[in-house]
């Protein structure tokens, strides 16, 4: 797998975005609707983005909202 690519910016809807690609995602079980994290590490310039899985989802949807129901 190549680890390391150049890939255009691309003007979207509601920001840029990025083409992913598809020897990416497919390792990490990217696919259309897949949850990720976006994260900015401003002291070393980089853009970290994190494959969130479905378990992990539903954590962060939910626990939140389970303080309230206690």
């Amino acid at each position: 797998m190549r680890e390391h690519i150049k890939e255009q910016v691309i003007k979207m809807e509601k920001g840029l975005g990025i083409g992913i690609p598809g020897e990416y995602a497919k390792y990490l079980s990217l696919h259309p609707g897949s949850l990720v994290d976006v994260n900015l590490d401003k002291t070393k310039g980089v853009i970290i983005i994190s494959h969130i899985s479905e378990s992990e989802d539903i954590v962060k949807r939910y626990i939140p909202s389970a303080g309230t129901m206690a």
